[in-house]
């Protein structure tokens, strides 16, 4: 009995976690539901404000108070542009375009309301050299515009508010040369098209530039330092994104999410990282997420995570189709990345140096071509990649392998010139069905090296001057034919044609093994000889150094496993 009043006490007791957990659940998800609510900067209330202007040198301080607690700002134009300015003396014009509207010189302190809210007009208005300070309230804003068109943001100065400008379902808007500190949002700009923001400095901001669902604007000659983000695309098309320094922010420069059709170009973005690095991070110059036909040309992306990222949904939203062209990437961690659910992107003319890696892929379908990858670690990585073409790259004087292939298959590597590199020019580790051929690797440890892959195709390759040998192949059923091979560097070269026309499996000591190897020596007489007399094999140091890079490899999933099989045991026990 009291066994059973003890286990009834359990339940009792796990009934109350769980009522407790659900009853928590719930309260967050209403307090979300009231924050997102509450977020919105564009009310429909047409209630006016009373003000009291003082004025001090041409500039004109406005600290005015509500009429009622339904009172959106201090300055409220609700399509009568006309009465205000005839009401207040700090408007003028006749809403013209060589007249506009135009409200000047007034420092505004709105406390929890916004500075100036403009709605429900398309008459030419301007906002010029004004100050707007002290929003209380997340979502006090200095400027907000909603459904109006044709006006001009320019000199103000916008600090300490949860939004400098926001812009709602708007268009023909110029926002310029405008300072912004300490913001949560330096501009937002919400359904709407044909803004232009050019030259603005945001400085310390959450988020500098912010476009949601917003199409066909400009963002140019922009200025953003030391924010969280800078400049966002979120749900956002056919944009031209250009001429921006985003520099020292806090996680990426440029980033598309769900944004097609934009050209982002001769952008520079440098130093996007956080000081307090951690396992999990993307710190990018440009990122593009689940984004589709985009143009990223002639960018300069230094010193951070990743210069240039693409990545996809794995429910079915990848990053394609985008064209990565002419960038400069310098000083990443990855110069570029193609990480999971990026595919039939073209990565072209690129200049990757000082890197960890050049340009690296997970992913598939992509075409790597004409990029310059130099002293890097690696110059071009593919790993967990399939059907991928590279072709036509410069990988040089990089500190291991010219171009890498690790647990890899269907890949073409064609054309491409591997010189000077640590360790191989081109290396194959458990890699399969690969084709490499045309390619030229001069001055590595081996020209080509091939790891426990099977069913790849090596041929036409030009191997010369490799300092352990042109071509070692470890790999199962490989079809090795028509390389040519410089095996020495004396006064006689002896240029050997490597050929093993057949698919029977191969010991490292037969390596590249034919019936003959016929030898052409430069005085024009020919040799026949063993492959054993020509290339030399390979020593029990070198294989392990390669297996110790597969093993640095694997050594993370073990680890994931181990620490999957722990919580599982803890789990177990506690039941």
């Amino acid at each position: 009995m009291k066994q059973t009043n003890t286990k009834m006490k359990s339940k009792v007791k796990d009934k109350a976690a769980f009522l407790l957990l659900t009853g928590l659940i719930f309260f967050l998800l209403i307090q979300t539901q009231t924050s997102y609510q509450a977020e919105s900067i564009f009310a429909e209330s047409s209630t006016t404000t009373a003000f009291a202007v003082t004025k001090d040198n041409d500039i004109q301080y406005v600290s005015g108070y509500a009429i009622s607690a339904a009172a959106e700002a201090l300055i409220h134009v609700n399509g009568n542009w006309a009465e205000i300015c005839l009401a207040y003396d700090w408007c003028t014009g006749l809403g013209t375009y060589n007249d506009p509207y135009e409200i000047k010189d007034l420092i505004l302190d709105a406390g929890d309301k916004h500075g100036i809210l403009i709605e429900n007009t398309h008459e030419y208005f301007r906002i010029e050299n004004c100050t707007f300070k002290k929003g209380s309230s997340y979502i006090a804003t200095g400027i907000v515009l909603s459904f109006v068109g044709n006006g001009t943001i320019l000199r103000n100065t916008f600090y300490n508010d949860g939004k400098g400008i926001s812009i709602y379902r708007s268009s023909n808007i110029i926002v310029s040369n405008n300072i912004y500190r300490d913001n949560a949002y330096s501009i937002l700009v919400k359904y709407s098209s044909y803004t232009t923001l050019v030259d603005n400095r945001h400085i310390g901001n959450q988020y500098a530039i912010y476009l949601d669902h917003s199409h066909n604007n400009i963002v140019t000659g922009n200025n953003c330092t030391d924010n969280k983000y800078a400049i966002s695309l979120y749900d956002s098309n056919k944009n031209i994104v250009i001429g921006n320094n985003c520099m020292e922010n806090d996680y990426y420069g440029i980033r598309l999410y769900r944004s097609d059709y934009n050209i982002i170009s001769k952008n520079v973005c440098t130093g996007n990282k956080e000081n307090n690095p951690s396992f999990f991070n993307d710190w990018c110059g440009i990122k593009l997420y689940s984004s589709r036909y985009n143009t990223v040309t002639e960018n300069i992306c230094t010193d951070s995570d990743y210069g240039i990222y693409l990545s996809g949904s794995f429910l079915g939203n990848p990053s394609s189709y985008n064209n990565v062209s002419m960038n400069t990437c310098m000083d990443n961690k990855y110069g570029i990345y193609l990480g999971s659910s990026s595919e039939y992107n073209i990565i072209e003319g690129n200049n990757c140096a000082r890197n960890e890696e050049g340009i690296s892929s997970s992913s598939r379908y992509n075409l790597i071509i004409g990029n310059i990858c130099t002293d890097n670690d690696y110059g071009i990585d593919l790993s967990f990649s399939v059907y991928n073409d590279v072709v036509g790259n410069n990988c040089t004087n990089n500190h291991y392998n010219g171009i890498n292939l690790s647990f890899t298959s269907n890949n073409n590597i064609s054309g491409n010139i591997c010189v000077d590199n640590g360790r191989h020019g081109i290396y194959l580790g458990l890699s399969d069905d690969t084709v490499v051929t045309r390619n030229i690797c001069t001055g590595n440890r081996y020209g080509i090296y091939i790891y426990l892959g099977s069913y790849n195709d090596v041929f036409d390759n030009f191997l010369t001057e490799n300092i352990l040998g042109c071509l070692e192949d470890c790999g199962i059923e490989s079809y090795i034919y028509n390389n040519t091979c410089v095996v020495d560097t004396t006064e006689d070269p002896v240029i050997t044609t490597l050929t093993n026309g057949s698919s029977e499996t191969q010991s490292t000591e037969d390596t590249m093994t034919t019936d003959s190897i016929t030898t052409t020596l430069a005085d024009g007489s020919s040799d026949t000889q063993s492959a054993e007399d020509t290339i030399a094999t390979t020593s029990v140091n070198e294989v392990s150094d390669d297996q110790i890079a597969e093993y640095q490899l694997i050594a993370p999933i073990l680890a994931l496993i181990v620490i999957s099989s722990v919580v599982v045991f803890q789990k177990q026990k506690r039941r």
